[in-house]
């Protein structure tokens, strides 16, 4: 796997995480996360089985369904902060910001490198609970599920990109692992909450959209909540540009 992953980009930052997370075996950590949940879900529903409970096909793929969809959801909430706000923060603490700030690679591919190896780190987990949530959405034969597998989809690929972007931001301009994470938190939880109350207010009483059709309410989701959590995202990165050149020009 670690050859695969190193095949993506032959970015020198990206190419250093990579090995880094492959060294601490850190790349097998979210696959086997998702595999260990998946078989805790399906003991229980044979479990059930065996004691009486009749399980349709239909209802054993909604659940793998909405699991998995939760499940994808939370790593990318929860992971992506954390891995993208100690990207330079950890350098500084290992004393290894210096050989980043001295390479001859320009400051864009240093940022492009190391937000790769933070979205692969994460697609690692999340990839796979989309993966299993299709086919869940499939195999229930609703189209609505199908929709919303869909637009969830991009919904988190969005919030990936906000957790990263302040994340990055967060890193380097504070120089204390747990300051920078908890402002990643901050500032993510605040735009995932801005969405919901965003939508909240869309549906209120009297609203089309409070009457809207299941698919149709989950395409409206995936447009609000991920246009705000893209627009965060993207926001920080010329500020991440700008304070890491400067770090690079102070040296």
């Amino acid at each position: 796997m670690r050859e695969l992953l190193l095949g993506f980009s032959r970015n020198a930052v990206y190419q250093k995480e990579i090995r880094a997370l492959a060294r601490r075996h850190r790349h097998l950590f979210g696959p086997l996360f998702v595999a260990s949940i998946e078989v805790l879900l399906t003991v229980g529903m044979v479990l059930s089985s065996a004691a009486g409970a009749r399980i349709t096909l239909e209802e054993a793929s909604s659940a793998y369904f909405w699991v998995s969809l939760v499940l994808a959801e939370g790593l990318v909430l929860l992971a992506t902060p954390a891995l993208a706000s100690l990207t330079i923060s950890r350098e500084h603490n290992q004393l290894t910001l210096e050989q980043v700030l001295v390479t001859p690679m320009p400051t864009p591919e240093i940022l492009w490198g190391k937000l790769s190896a933070v979205a692969v780190e994460v697609g690692l987990g999340a990839v796979p609970a989309l993966a299993i949530a299709y086919v869940g959405a499939l195999l229930s034969g609703e189209t609505d599920y199908m929709v919303e597998a869909l637009t969830e989809g991009a919904v988190i690929c969005t919030l990936a990109a906000v957790a990263v972007g302040p994340g990055l931001l967060f890193s380097i301009a504070f120089r204390k692992p747990a300051t920078a994470l908890g402002s990643t938190y901050a500032v993510v939880l605040g735009a995932f909450c801005a969405g919901w109350a965003a939508l909240g207010a869309m549906a209120k009483e009297g609203s089309s959209l409070q009457h809207a059709h299941g698919a149709d309410i989950a395409v409206v989701q995936a447009v609000v909540r991920g246009s705000i959590c893209l627009l965060i995202g993207l926001a920080c990165l010329p500020a991440c540009f700008r304070r890491l050149s400067a770090l690079r020009a102070a040296r």
